[in-house]
């Protein structure tokens, strides 16, 4: 194995040989848990782990980690531009935290079915810098005719998120930051319009680091605006650098506490 690729699954195999110590197969606790359980219930039934082999597991994890991670500093990054450049925006996530997240406690992911201006924020950073442009690839497991053309069996299929995100047909004014485009008249999250916004793909194949992904950002976004005002006295660029995710460049940035 690549040393560099060890050294990046060492915590997770000491996190998996911790769990198997203290698993209790009547009660999982998490992901690895029940990855366990599926391995005991593949011994049991056709006598090995089959696929389900403790590599797999690493695997597993490494992507669930690696994914959550990457998304997430990117989206901070990105939102910190953002904020910089629309201070009035900026404003209404601040003002919204404050009245959803009573006391002085750190905002949670129970919090942001109060919080509709903030998740509209969160899902224009997203799709206006479409910092994943392309989707999960897949594999054609049939001829499939599209649009005139036949893509054959076989194929692999890389969706390109970021046409469908800057589409004027879709968002109409897409070159503009504009996340009120996620509410409706009465100020909820469009939902319909929200689920166009899909940066780990759709369907059982999905990034498997969607879920942790979505609650980091939101959780750490949150907490930034709750505890300060972000600006800059030189300005951020909003060209991406080019990889095969789309950081902003580096840039500086003035913390302050809120007003």
């Amino acid at each position: 194995m690549n040393g560099r690729i060890a050294n990046i699954q060492k915590p997770l195999r000491e996190l998996v040989a911790e769990h198997r110590k203290s698993f209790d197969p009547h009660n999982p606790r998490d992901y690895v848990d029940h990855y366990f359980c599926a391995q005991e219930s593949r011994i049991n039934e056709k006598g090995d782990v089959g696929t389900f082999t403790d590599d797999q597991l690493i695997r597993n994890l490494s992507d669930l980690y690696v994914a959550g991670f990457e998304t997430t500093t990117t989206f901070l990054r990105w939102a910190m531009v953002y904020m910089i450049f629309n201070p009035e925006v900026q404003t209404k996530v601040q003002a919204e935290v404050d009245w959803a997240v009573v006391s002085s406690r750190w905002s949670a992911v129970a919090d942001q079915s109060k919080m509709p201006h903030s998740t509209a924020v969160i899902n224009e950073v997203t799709r206006i810098t479409y910092f994943v442009p392309f989707g999960v690839p897949h594999c054609t497991t049939e001829d499939v005719p599209f649009k005139g053309y036949t893509i054959p069996k076989g194929t692999e299929v890389w969706p390109l998120l970021c046409q469908h995100f800057v589409s004027p047909a879709v968002w109409g004014d897409a070159d503009v930051f504009r996340p009120e485009r996620f509410l409706d008249e009465k100020g909820q999250v469009i939902q319909s319009l929200a689920d166009e916004v899909q940066p780990f793909s759709v369907g059982r194949r999905a990034c498997l680091g969607e879920p942790l992904a979505k609650m980091e950002v939101f959780i750490f976004f949150t907490a930034i605006m709750q505890h300060f005002t972000l600006s800059s006295r030189t300005t951020p660029s909003r060209e991406p650098a080019l990889a095969s995710v789309l950081a902003p460049k580096p840039f500086k940035v003035t913390v302050t506490p809120p007003c």
